[in-house]
């Protein structure tokens, strides 16, 4: 036996003990009403609550207090004559908030009117001489905003509820209402269980006023008068499905069948405790053991190899856990305060966090694993007035009396104000700098239930309407208007914009089963279907060219994956000793990783189907998950070579403030008071500085060669960049959408842009005044048009891919296999043919014709390119070339090649090629090359703030040769002019990414070209425009080396233009060399695309591409993007993950993690099979997604665990999106979450 509780009784106080020794003591007066509660911490006392009562008893004030006496919490009441609540006052030594309130004078005391003290009052009306309420108006100076009204049957039963936003005190006037819904009761009129609702109708008013339905649910009931079943109808009044429980002979639910006719059942013991649950899916079981005091003690869910994953707890003697055991084997402990609180968290590893608390259960001072603090204040609504972080900077809050937030200043210096509105929706937002001038103001205007219209910081207005019952059917922004409609099951349906019109089927739980786009014709554009498993998941993706499904397992994981053509990836997952995870691919390959007892990867490994291992990556971290060292053990074949390290080291925030190489290279970071990047210290000591204004934007980006700054508009986004060294400007213009209209590049080019309402772009001038124009059907580009010459998409599968594109002079037809990789592709003077087994298993291509011509080629395990026709390679599993043919290459840890065979590569201390025993390369410092010299000559490159190259210049001695300049559309290099002349053109349109397979025309001078572009992007002929002869082709190799001699296209190698002298290809961001078959730089996004900064494609270049010389993608016709795909139907498989670690840096609000129970110590455990994950959305700043996490927690009555996805701004974090969607760029918000 365990005492939970002792009582020692004195005269006037009683003390408590719990379980665990906490003592409570309680003091009355003589009327037995307790005066004061104080709670000890630790035998001190912590918090004191005094009561005290008037003569008549009625409670006058209660009061918190700290141990020292200071009033935290104050509450105070004034009656009337009869005891009701007059006035209702909270607050705090230095500020209260006043509720009053009326009642009526019939005997029943009933409310009448509550107001606040800012404007905000609500009435009450009751059935006469009843207690029944028949109103309830919310008025705003004496106008009514929200009305409530109930109807009752003779039984006193509610019978319906009307709730709208009229402005009249009578039900049936509906003058200017906007909104209206109606719930109709009709109770059970025989016994068993009279009086229950038998049948709820939803209902609201159609465009002539009259109710119409919009769902219905029939009940029927067990005789204990719990649900037995359920008939669900739609707004035709069709049933749907129903829903059916069953109950044992003790009432306890048994049985449970959801809308698809799915089964659920549970097991009870003696205690009432649920035991067992079986389903929905075959085979699923979880069983729950309980302790005596029927806590749930262990928990065992069957797997389906047979094996069971089990989850134990441990409690202490109030109930609370103390040790969580996972199926790995692996504890974390949890140690409270004497009032129940969590005040240590202790990791498997032995890594802690610590809490401190004040008395109204706030977290007010908080160590991560590292040691490092966090401070926090609160308010007596419990909410955050000033943060302290651990790097030192701090954020205020100030709240209305009320407890809505009033201001914020953050860490960037810059202040935000909210004006709210009865409802407390934010009106008003205006952000001040620290000297109290006005940065950025944005409105919006609000009904009672919904957002009418919203106004950004330059004064462009969105506006919304909604139907009666409040779903969103319209949105107008200037000329753009979108129009929402919705089934019968109030399930949007269709979105439709402009002329293309999105479609969404649903089946009976909801699930969407079909997604589609057609035009205004009706046309079908788009189309893919989707099946789900009895768990949910989605099982099954179906596309007009084949079925890929996903396997799951019991917890929901992916075990199975089959292409459309039949090929399988399969996924195993062993908890023993910390999960491992195996990934075997279509061709035997598996990839393997193993986490340790926090769910880090800490070794990842690839083995060969014979069980050799091919490569193997170790990692440590510290106790706050940060990556310390990255070890690579590098194999050459299945052969052991060598390691090479990569070390960090990290400051407050998780902020990375050291990176060292190979033990070669280091860089280093420096960051200023607001926790944003300061400085950057290359490996040879060069600075690049940051500066910031108050909105955390960058202003000045220097060092000693370079110095910019940015200027914005008010909806932060960039209006011009000056550069004080050349003297240049880049500038910048937006329409009211948000779309580019005008470019003036530095070297004073000028390409403007027209839109449609849709924000397609529908015409382009150049600089000579010439355009180019896009027509459009339904949302895909239909035809470009240059100089009354059209390139048109004619044809286009359901996947959106063309099919038939018309030229000038002749057409280009195109089919696809299963997996939309190209099968066939004729054109004018190109005929590319795939057979069958054109691709292996893994989507490596292994051979196809062309014009003719066999091309073959073979890969080792790690996919990396071994022979082509006349080319043999070989690597080491780090992605180094070790030889070509007969020459083998000689490469340092730092993965750079010194020797080809042939020639001596040196580099300076950033990594930067600077000789190949033919030219010498300089760099400027952001390592873009600026120059090159030969002995014959010099070249000199000139690059805008965006990496842009824009002049290039050819010296002979002091003699300019040649001068160029660049013409940049956005990312895309498009052309060259000499003075005002355009010297080369290429005009876009639809490719692959970026300007990759996308040129429509070529322009040289005054001839005209139409481009032949191969499977992968790279230019293979030219057509004359006007009388459609080829009139050169192109060859490449696998990786880029030229084998025709062509080169009346600037533009070749995967569409990019390759600079002559050199034999480079510019890539926009990095210059590739096909001889070496990698890059001559390190990448500037650092690590996200590998441990080898140099590597091209992961020599695999015949199936991945590289838009600007960053990171590779999957090309969209490969195995992966269906395996992705089938995965998340609404990700973009745009090739591999990659993290940018470096995004958040230059923001001084970072992302971060909490959960409710060890922010705020409520004591709530983790929901029954498995854990709440909340996630906010854009515009959200951390009180609000904690206030949400902190509701859902009270629904769900279980912790809640959330990522905070920090807010940066609409625009930026409208770019974090994109990145994410279309790039497949994980931030730091998503690696939070995947850990």
């Amino acid at each position: 036996m365990v005492a939970v509780g002792r009582f020692i009784y004195h005269d006037h106080a009683t003390e408590v003990f719990d379980g665990e020794g906490a003592k409570t003591l309680y003091r009355y007066d003589d009327k037995q009403r307790i005066t004061q509660v104080e709670k000890y911490l630790d035998n001190a006392l912590h918090s004191t609550q005094e009561s005290t009562y008037d003569g008549k008893g009625w409670l006058q004030c209660q009061t918190l207090k700290d141990g020292t006496g200071k009033v935290c919490h104050k509450t105070c009441y004034v009656y009337d004559e009869r005891g009701n609540i007059l006035e209702e006052t909270f607050g705090d030594e230095n500020e209260s908030y006043t509720f009053y309130r009326t009642y009526s004078n019939d005997g029943f005391n009933l409310t009448l009117s509550e107001t606040d003290s800012f404007g905000k009052t609500v009435r009450y009306s009751y059935v006469p001489e009843t207690n029944l309420l028949a109103s309830e108006l919310v008025y705003e100076n004496e106008i009514i905003k929200r009305r409530g009204f109930f109807t009752y049957d003779d039984c006193a039963i509610c019978i319906q509820k009307t709730v709208d936003d009229g402005s009249s005190d009578h039900p049936q006037d509906l003058a200017g209402i906007t909104y209206r819904c109606i719930t109709a009761i009709h109770p059970k009129q025989s016994h068993p269980c009279f009086g229950l609702p038998e049948i709820v109708e939803e209902k609201t008013l159609d465009d002539q006023g009259q109710e119409k339905l919009l769902s219905k649910v029939v009940y029927r009931y067990h005789p204990s008068g719990q649900v037995a079943e359920e008939d669900h109808y739609n707004a035709d009044n069709q049933c749907l499905y129903t829903l059916t429980n069953q109950y044992d002979t003790k009432e306890r639910l048994v049985a449970q069948t959801d809308g698809l006719g799915q089964i659920t059942t549970s097991d009870y013991d003696e205690c009432n405790n649920l035991i067992d649950i079986y389903g929905p899916r075959e085979g699923m079981h979880k069983h729950i053991d309980y302790d005596l005091a029927n806590r749930p003690i262990r928990e065992k869910i069957r797997c389906v190899d047979g094996s069971c994953l089990t989850t134990v707890k441990r409690y202490n003697n109030i109930g609370k856990v103390i040790a969580q055991i996972d199926p790995g084997g692996f504890e974390t402990c949890y140690q409270y305060d004497t009032l129940g609180r969590v005040t240590h968290i202790i990791h498997p590893d032995g890594a802690q966090e610590s809490k401190e608390y004040d008395i109204q259960g706030n977290v007010i001072r908080s160590l991560d694993c590292n040691g490092f603090e966090t401070l926090s204040e609160y308010n007596y609504h419990s909410k955050p007035t000033k943060v302290t972080h651990p790097d030192g900077s701090v954020e205020t809050y100030t709240y209305t009396p009320k407890g809505t937030l009033k201001t914020h200043a953050d860490r960037n210096g810059s202040t935000t104000h909210f004006t709210a509105d009865i409802f407390d929706n934010p009106i008003k937002t205006e952000i001040y700098s620290s000297s109290g001038e006005l940065l950025k103001s944005q409105t919006a205007a609000y009904a009672a239930f919904t957002t009418l219209s919203e106004t950004d910081s330059e004064g462009v207005t969105t506006y919304y309407t909604y139907d009666f019952v409040g779903r969103k059917i319209g949105e107008k922004l200037l000329d753009r208007d979108v129009s929402y409609t919705y089934d019968s099951q109030g399930r949007l349906c269709k979105t439709q914009q402009g002329t293309t019109a999105h479609i969404e089927e649903y089946n009976l739980l909801g699930q969407i089963v079909e997604k589609r786009t057609e035009d205004l014709e009706g046309t079908l554009l788009r189309q893919e279907k989707y099946q789900y498993d009895s768990s949910g998941n989605r099982s099954h993706l179906i596309t007009s060219k084949g079925v890929a499904e996903t396997v799951y397992d019991h917890h929901n994981q992916p075990i199975k994956i089959i292409d459309p053509l039949g090929a399988i990836t399969t996924i195993d997952y062993d908890y023993q000793d910390g999960l491992t995870t195996t990934t075997t691919d279509p061709k035997g390959i598996r990839t393997l990783q193993h986490h340790n007892s926090r769910g880090w990867v800490v070794e990842k490994s690839i083995q060969n189907p014979s069980g050799s291992t091919l490569h193997r990556d170790l990692t440590t971290y510290d106790p706050g998950g940060n990556p310390l060292e990255v070890t690579q053990e590098i194999y050459k074949g299945i052969d052991y070579s060598h390691t090479i390290t990569r070390k960090s080291s990290y400051g407050p925030g998780n902020r990375i403030e050291r990176l060292l190489e190979s033990d070669l290279k280091e860089t280093q970071y420096t960051y200023d008071a607001c926790s944003r990047l300061q400085t950057l210290i290359k490996p040879d000591k060069t600075q690049i500085h940051h500066e910031y204004d108050e909105l955390g934007r960058l202003t000045r980006y220097y060092a000693d060669d370079i110095d910019y700054r940015y200027s914005y508009d008010s909806n932060d986004r960039l209006i011009s960049v000056y550069d004080t060294i050349s003297e240049t400007t880049t500038a910048r213009s937006y329409d009211g959408y948000g779309n580019l209209i005008s470019e003036t590049l530095a070297n004073q080019l000028t390409l403007s842009n027209t839109y449609d309402p849709q924000g397609r772009r529908t015409q382009i001038t150049l600089p000579d005044n010439s355009q180019i124009h896009y027509i459009y059907r339904g949302g895909d580009l239909a035809r470009v048009q240059r100089k009354e010459k059209s390139y048109t998409y004619a044809q286009r599968d359901l996947e959106g891919l063309p099919t038939l594109i018309k030229l000038p002079a002749g057409q280009i037809a195109i089919t696809y296999d299963k997996l939309s990789r190209q099968k066939s592709y004729q054109a004018p003077g190109y005929l590319a043919e795939f057979p069958d087994d054109a691709y292996d298993s893994v989507g490596n291509l292994c051979c196809y014709a062309h014009n003719q011509q066999e091309e073959r080629y073979t890969y080792d395990d790690l996919n990396q390119l071994l022979t082509e026709n006349d080319h043999n390679y070989q690597y080491d599993s780090l992605s180094n070339r070790l030889a070509k043919d007969d020459h083998c290459c000689t490469v340092n840890t730092l993965c750079q090649v010194t020797h080809d065979g042939e020639r001596e590569y040196s580099y300076d201390l950033n990594g930067n090629l600077i000789s190949d025993g033919k030219y010498t390369y300089a760099y400027d410092s952001l390592d873009r090359l600026v120059s090159v010299t030969h002995p014959w000559f010099t070249l000199i490159f000139t690059y805008d703030p965006f990496h842009r190259r824009i002049a290039k210049q050819i010296y002979q001695g002091c003699w300019q040769r040649q001068a160029l300049s660049y013409l940049w559309d956005g990312e895309n290099e498009i052309g060259t002019t000499v003075g005002s002349k355009i010297r080369e053109l290429r005009v876009l349109g639809e490719g692959l990414g970026a300007e990759i397979g996308a040129a429509c025309f070529i322009e040289i001078w005054s001839s005209s070209y139409v481009p032949i572009h191969d499977h992968r992007g790279s230019v293979v002929a030219l057509q004359e425009l006007e009388r459609g002869k080829v009139v050169e082709s192109y060859q490449y190799t696998a990786f880029g080396e030229e084998v025709s001699q062509g080169q009346l296209s600037p533009w070749r190698f995967a569409s990019k233009r390759v600079d002559e002298e050199t034999g480079f290809v510019y890539f926009g961001r990095r210059y590739y060399s096909p001889h070496l078959g990698k890059w001559i730089t390190p990448d500037p996004q650092g690590f996200d695309d590998g441990p080898n900064l140099y590597a091209y494609l992961h020599n695999s270049p015949m199936s991945d591409f590289d838009l600007y010389g960053l990171y590779s993608w999957r090309t969209i016709c490969s195995f992966s993007n269906f395996r992705n795909r089938s995965l998340n139907a609404f990700r973009k498989n745009v090739g591999k993950p990659h993290y940018n670690y470096n995004y958040e840096k230059r923001f001084a609000n970072k992302s971060s993690c909490y959960d409710v129970n060890s922010s705020l110590g409520l004591g709530l455990s983790d929901f029954e099979g498995g854990r709440i994950l909340f996630v906010n959305g854009m515009g959200t700043k951390m009180p609000t997604a904690a206030d949400n996490g902190l509701y859902l927690a009270k629904m769900a009555g279980a912790n809640v665990y959330g990522v905070h996805n920090e807010t940066h701004g609409f625009w930026n974090d409208c770019g974090e999106s994109r990145e994410g969607l279309y790039k497949n760029t994980l931030t730091a918000p998503v690696f939070e979450l995947q850990k």
